[in-house]
């Protein structure tokens, strides 16, 4: 399990998650969330540093 998970997890586990991996949440189970932790995982760091260094 990622660190930020279990982090997140410990200290706010009534706060749902939203992620790539759990995005079929439907909507009638999700509609009433107050608050949800999105997740999104840069993909492609690396590259994207490479073309703005590029444009300096």
């Amino acid at each position: 399990m990622d660190s930020s998970v279990s982090l997140r997890n410990g200290l706010y586990p009534e706060i749902p998650m939203l992620s790539e991996e759990n995005k079929e949440v439907a909507f009638n189970d999700r509609k009433d969330w107050e608050y949800y932790w999105c997740i999104d995982h840069i993909d492609g760091t690396k590259e994207f540093i490479k073309r703005m260094m590029s444009l300096l």
